[in-house]
Order: structure tokens, then C-alpha cells, then sequence
């Protein structure tokens, strides 16, 4: 008989109706042998260990409890005659397959993951390169303020005796004759025909210059927008070349626009110069629009007042990291791979040489040049390989080169290249064993907080010996996180934890949500961030203000589409908002939004999302595709009722009964995640319950107490844990030990569910683990 699965996991027994009458438990009689069941009634089709066989391929795993496994089989096995297999010898089947080979720590018994050898993903080449390159440069400050350093000049260029002011802007969103900063007498004279033209306008003209630094939130192309009746350049990431001239006017255009790929947590050094010179009001706006935003001023948030270095910007893509594993990984090297990291080597060696005469003040003498790009040379392989060259690695990268006739330009590309393509580089765990535990213990804090490569201090400690042990990974780990790279790097956790990632804002019908555009959507996904950015940098950074805070960021657009007051701001304001009806994540505007339909709500697709991100669990693709039943077929029905007509099929209730419990609690939301009492002129049902992994029932009368009970629910806790921790190891967790999970666990509920101090003891595990 073969036995098809039914369960999250596909865990699914079938009992024959033979065992019933040879195994059937009476007063008296001896418990059914769950062993002895499996063996002669199920090990044909799905193996001895559950490990699926040619006849049913699916390996019997997942995360129901036994409790659970035992109702799914009672209720559905054997296929068709469910009554033959019931009570304890269902349970006695389940306890047995639960123990063996099903649940997680006995798949991990079984088959004992390893710590893989893995390249550089994307991310981490990337970020890696810009650290390369900024090594041999300077950091640009970074105190926490926000705006642009804004100064304005009277006369037809920027001279520091003719300041007129010096102020820090919000956002470049200036006019002026509003500003007040010059008189109305000197912006427009009374025309003095003792002077020409020329001179006459650079008496009167007005310098306005914006500068500082602007953070890219994501990774991809940026186009940036200069709005203004006058004159101007705007550079970025580039003190030399403007990536917008407009300081000839074209037409009756007003202002210009560019695009720029910019990397996701890295501030771009910025600045905007404008000039006045003709007897007319002037207005200066600065936008952009980010990879998957929409055109906007720049936020407060991602400007900063202080100049910044200028960062290696690169164009080449790289393929796309597997992620079947659930966590982006090194894992795949194909064909595409290969030419792309020699495509981005070829195009990161250009750039670098490009600007060796400027960075190492080459002085036109071939031999001390010669000598000058040698020794970078030496020190770029150097910090690529994350540890001291080997006299081999020397020979290879650099002598190789030097040692010949070739001119410095020819030799440095050549040992840039070898370094960029050499395995010691996409590899970072290769020739790190013995007494380098040092610099291997150095390099994983490294790519696990930033995924990059060590800074001067890391190195510093490695070369000294001072960064082996857990305890001294540990301080590390602490102050690295205080770097901004730490926080992109966790933000980034949270972007896909609560599916962030979207390729385009949301859209919704404008017919039955008025008011609804891109603009709307962008500030949902905004607003949710700098939440969850605000719980991060908090001083206690407590996981579980993520479910009970009735904190969200609201600006004037957002707050008025919602029905709540407007903050009276331009920016996000942090406002309590509805909080009797909703708390942290769970409940914001923009999750419930996102797991919704173009016209209704989805409590499918939101406890899936629950099931899955939030609590961890293990859902199986549904037996077969079904289309959601359209509201025309149903129009008295709520979205409830349908959806529980839908999936009322016995083959459907095994994940739905979890699915269904816990997004019913979350209809009191509307599709754009606005509250709502009724549907249909019925009033909104939001109870639902979820079953844990230990067994325990749990019911919800509303959305709230559903985000009180995740707030302290284990299995939200150890689902967290474990992604985190395999974000930040690019690893499965089970590959520290089977026991990882819960010695993270119990570190995690000591430490007062620091999210800054789990994440510094993951990086010090993760960094020492098999180091000495």
C-alpha cells in the first residue's frame, strides 16, 4: 500500500486494516507497537527511516506534534477507510515516526548536517569589494544626525568671506525668496545701467550649496532628480565629475535626472550646487526614486550632514544566490557565476588603477611608481585573503607581475585579477586551519555582521593573537555591531522575515480603496521599517516590543489615508496609533496589506506568512491547485465563510486548520490595512487559535491577543533564532550541534531578548565554531 502524505512535512502514516485486527488493543491487551507497525506496513513505500522511496518520493519530516500526527492519522488513514486505524494505534504509529525520523532533531540524528564550504554570495562580494578599496582610504563620520549641510553665498561662487548662512536642511526642498535669507533689495536691485550685464548679475547672484552623505536602503539603480529654475551640478560619489550638469539650461527644462547603481547601507558622498544669476525667485528640490520606490524628496533619514569618502561603484550583476535552503547562500557555482565574478573582477581592477596615480601620489618616475603599486599590490591581496600571504600566494599574486618588464598599469591588472578570481578571495574559509585560527575566527565576524572582510582592527587583533576564543570573539562582536554595516545587515534580516522584499509597492483597486497609489504603498513599507529599525537601536532592543507595541511611524499622507490625525510633518512622525485593536508587526498596515488580494483580504495567504516567517512552521504545497473561490459565486458570504467553504475537504484541513486559525484573527484588517467591524453588513469574525509544536491549544478572540501570544510564543522564539542565526552563518543551524537551537534559545531568554546581544553571540559562535 503506498502512503501518500498529508501533513506539513509530508508526514503522513497509513495503517492497513489488517493491523487493526492483528494489533487492536483491548482491556488488558498489550500497546500497539509502533515499530512493528511502520515496519510491516509502511517501510515499503517510504522507507526505513522515512526517507521516501522510488515508489513515494517525499521524506516523512516536518514539525507537527505528536498529538496532531496522530488526529491527522486517525482522521485520513487508510485513504478511504479512516475508521480502521484510531486511537492507540495511531497514536502509538505517530510516537514512533515522531521519535525515528521525523521530527527535526531526528532528521538531524539521522543526517547530521555539516558546515559546507561556500563562496562569497552576492551581497558579500560586493560589500567586500567597497571595503577592499575604502581600506586604502578614510571613513566618513557617522554620529546618528540627519539633513545636509547647507550653505549659501552671496556673489557667483561659493567663497567663504560672502557666507551668508550655514544651517543643516531637513531635505533639499528650498525656495528662495521664502527662505529669507537675502534681502529683496539685493535679489532684485533697481536697475543700475552704470553696469553691464555680466558684472551687474554677479553682484547679485546667490550661491545655495547642499552637501553631505546619502544612504542607499537598498541595493540597485537610482535615479536621481534635481528640480530648479537655475543653474547647477550635482556629484555623486564623485568629487570631479558631476553625475548631473545642468549648469546650461536646455530648453524650458528645469533641472535634469541620472541613474546610479548604488549598494544597499553605504552612505554616497552627495553635492548639490546651485546658482542664481538671473533677477528671478528660485526653487531647488532634490528626489530620487530607489530600485523599488517611487519618486520622492530624499527622506531625512538617509541623508546625513557629514562629507564621505568616495566608494568603489560597480555595475557588473552578479546571478542570483540559492535560497532553497530557506537563507541566501554560497552554494552554487555554474557556468554564469564564473563569468560574471571574472566580468566584475576585470571591471573592479579597471576602477582601482583608474585611481592609483591620486590614492598613492604617484609622481610620474617609473620605478618609484613602480615600487608604490607593487606595495599596494602586495597589501590588496593581503587583506582579499583576509590573512598574511603565503610566500606561494606572493609569488603568484604579485612577483608574478612585478618581476617582469611590464609597465606598472599592465602588471597592477594582472595581480588584481589573479587576486580577485584566486579561491583564497571567493573562498574565505580556504588555508584558515591550525595556528591561523586567528584571522579565520577574524574573517567570520567579518562576513557574519557585515558581510564583509576584517576592518584594521580585526586584522590587528588576529596578528597579535588576541581573537580565538569565544569570550574574545565575543567583545568583538559587540562593537561591531555598532558599525552601520551590522544594521543594514539585520535590517536586511527583517526585510525578508517580514517579506519586505517586493519588486513593485503594492497596487490595489483604486475603485473600492480611493486614495490608494504607489505613493500610499511606498509609505506602508516605510513606515513598517522604521519601526522595526527603531526596536533595533533601541537600548534594550527587545524582541518582543516587535509584537506588543502599539508604536507605528506615520507622515501626513499616510496618517490621512489611514483615518488618523496627521502628524504635521513632511517626514514619519512616531505616533500611537489604534491601540486597542492592534500591536507590533503582526497588525501593520503594510503586513496585512501585502498578504492580501487586489480587491479583499486573504487570510490564507496571511496565516501563511504567520505559519511560515513567524512561527517557524513547515507547510507542505497544497495536493493540488485551487484557484480561491471569487466572491461573485458567494456574494452574501463573508471572506471568512468562503474561505472556509473552500478548504472545508479533509485533504485540505491538515494545513488549513493552522493556516485558517491564525489568518482569520487578522481580518479585522481590509486589504490596504485600514480597521474594519463589518463585511457584507455582517460583523467581522477575527477569533482563531494555533496548536504548538509541544501540543498546546491556544485561542485568539482578535488580533491582539494573537500578537500577545506570539510575543511569548517558543515557537516564535526558537523560528527566529534559527533564521537569524542562518542568516548571519549563511549555515543551517543544525550544523553547530543538534543542541544549537536551544543553547541559543536559553541565550536569547537570558539576555532579556536582546536582539543586538543574540546577534553578537550568534557571530562569536559562528566565528569560533571548530576554530582551535
Amino acid at each position: 500500500m503506498r502512503l501518500p502524505a498529508s501533513s506539513p512535512g509530508g508526514a503522513v502514516i497509513v495503517l492497513a486494516a489488517l493491523l487493526v485486527t492483528q494489533l487492536a488493543c483491548g482491556v488488558g491487551a498489550t500497546p500497539p507497537d509502533g515499530a512493528a507497525i511502520y515496519a510491516e506496513r509502511c517501510a515499503a513505500c517510504h522507507g526505513d527511516k522515512g526517507q521516501g522511496t522510488d515508489i513515494y518520493e517525499i521524506p516523512l519530516a516536518g514539525d507537527l506534534p505528536v498529538s496532531r500526527l496522530s488526529e491527522v492519522i486517525s482522521d485520513t488513514m487508510p485513504e478511504g477507510e479512516p475508521e480502521l486505524c484510531t486511537g492507540a494505534e495511531a497514536e502509538a504509529a505517530a510516537r514512533y515516526v515522531y521519535d525515528t525520523f521525523y521530527s527535526p532533531i531526528a532528521q538531524a540524528r539521522l543526517r547530521p548536517p555539516r558546515v559546507a564550504l561556500s563562496r562569497l554570495t552576492a551581497r558579500q562580494h560586493r560589500q567586500t569589494l567597497i571595503d577592499l578599496a575604502q581600506s586604502f582610504s578614510w571613513r566618513g563620520k557617522e554620529d546618528g544626525s540627519r539633513g545636509l549641510t547647507a550653505e549659501f553665498f552671496e556673489g557667483h561662487r561659493p567663497n567663504g568671506d560672502r557666507r551668508k548662512a550655514e544651517r543643516v536642511d531637513a531635505r533639499v526642498d528650498f525656495a528662495l525668496i521664502d527662505s529669507g535669507l537675502f534681502s529683496k533689495e539685493f535679489l532684485f536691485p533697481p536697475e543700475d545701467k552704470s553696469l553691464d550685464p555680466i558684472p551687474r548679475a554677479r553682484k547679485h547672484s546667490v550661491v545655495m550649496l547642499w552637501r553631505g552623505g546619502v544612504r542607499a536602503p537598498e541595493t540597485g539603480p537610482y535615479e536621481f532628480i534635481v528640480q530648479t529654475n537655475a543653474g547647477f551640478t550635482l556629484h555623486l560619489n564623485d568629487r570631479d565629475e558631476p553625475l548631473i550638469d545642468g549648469r546650461v539650461k536646455s530648453g524650458d527644462a528645469d533641472g535634469g535626472r541620472a541613474r546610479i547603481n548604488l549598494v544597499e547601507g553605504r552612505v554616497y558622498h552627495v553635492r548639490l550646487e546651485v546658482t542664481r544669476v538671473f533677477e528671478e525667485d528660485v526653487y531647488v528640490r532634490l528626489r530620487w526614486k530607489t530600485p523599488t520606490g517611487v519618486e520622492q524628496l530624499i527622506p531625512t533619514q538617509m541623508l546625513t550632514p557629514h562629507d564621505q569618502p568616495e566608494l568603489l561603484i560597480l555595475d557588473t550583476a552578479l546571478p542570483a544566490d540559492d535560497q532553497s535552503e530557506g537563507f541566501v547562500r554560497g552554494a552554487n557555482v555554474s557556468a554564469q557565476w564564473e563569468e560574471a565574478t571574472t566580468r566584475l573582477a576585470l571591471e573592479a581592477a579597471d576602477k582601482l588603477i583608474e585611481e592609483l596615480p591620486g590614492r598613492l601620489k604617484l609622481s610620474g618616475d617609473p620605478q618609484h611608481d613602480r615600487a608604490l603599486v607593487r606595495t599596494f599590490c602586495l597589501d590588496f591581496a593581503d587583506r582579499a585573503f583576509r590573512r598574511p600571504l603565503t610566500d606561494e600566494q606572493r609569488r603568484r599574486c604579485v612577483d608574478a607581475y612585478f618581476d617582469t618588464d611590464a609597465r606598472w598599469r599592465q602588471a597592477a591588472k594582472l595581480s588584481l585579477l589573479t587576486t580577485l578570481k584566486s579561491p583564497y578571495f571567493l573562498y574565505p574559509e580556504l588555508g584558515a586551519a591550525g595556528p591561523e585560527s586567528d584571522w579565520r575566527v577574524a574573517s567570520r565576524l567579518a562576513l557574519s555582521l557585515w558581510d564583509s572582510t576584517p576592518d584594521e582592527t580585526l586584522s590587528l587583533l588576529a596578528r597579535k593573537g588576541e581573537i580565538h576564543s569565544l569570550a574574545q570573539a565575543l567583545e568583538q562582536a559587540h562593537w561591531m555591531l555598532g558599525d552601520p554595516r551590522s544594521e543594514a545587515k539585520l535590517v536586511q534580516f527583517f526585510r525578508n522575515w517580514l517579506e519586505m522584499n517586493l519588486p513593485e509597492p503594492i497596487r490595489r483597486d483604486p475603485d473600492v480603496f480611493a486614495g490608494f497609489d504607489e505613493h500610499v504603498a511606498d509609505d506602508l513599507r516605510t513606515s513598517l521599517e522604521l519601526f522595526v529599525t527603531d526596536v533595533l537601536r533601541s537600548e534594550a532592543s527587545d524582541f518582543r516590543q516587535l509584537f506588543l507595541s502599539n508604536q507605528i511611524y506615520l507622515n501626513d499622507r499616510l496618517a490621512s489615508f489611514l483615518g488618523a490625525e496627521p502628524p504635521g510633518d513632511d517626514g514619519f512622525q512616531q505616533v500611537s496609533f489604534e491601540p486597542e485593536h492592534r500591536a507590533g508587526v503582526v497588525t501593520h498596515p503594510f503586513v496585512v496589506a501585502n498578504h492580501s488580494y487586489f480587491r479583499e483580504t486573504s487570510p490564507i495567504h496571511r496565516g501563511v506568512f504567520l505559519a511560515r516567517h513567524i512561527l517557524g512552521r513547515a507547510l507542505r504545497p497544497p495536493p493540488v491547485a485551487v484557484a480561491p473561490t471569487a466572491p461573485d459565486l458567494h456574494p452574501g458570504m463573508t471572506t471568512r465563510e468562503r474561505v472556509a467553504l473552500q478548504t472545508s475537504p479533509p485533504e485540505c484541513q491538515h494545513c488549513h486548520v493552522m493556516i485558517n486559525d491564525l489568518g482569520f484573527s487578522l481580518e479585522q484588517f481590509d486589504a490596504v490595512g485600514r480597521l474594519r467591524e463589518a463585511e457584507h453588513g455582517k460583523p467581522i469574525d477575527p477569533s482563531g487559535g494555533y496548536v504548538t509544536t509541544e501540543g498546546h491549544e491556544h485561542e485568539f478572540r482578535h488580533a491582539r491577543e494573537l500578537a500577545h501570544f506570539l510575543a511569548d510564543s517558543r515557537d516564535v522564539q526558537r523560528a527566529f533564532v534559527i533564521q537569524l542565526f542562518e542568516h548571519l552563518s549563511k549555515q543551517p543551524v543544525m550544523a553547530y550541534g543538534a543542541d544549537t537551537p536551544d543553547q541559543l534559545m536559553e541565550i536569547f531568554k537570558s539576555g532579556d531578548f536582546s536582539i543586538r546581544s543574540l546577534a553578537a553571540e550568534m557571530a562569536a559562535i559562528i566565528a569560533t565554531h571548530d576554530a582551535n
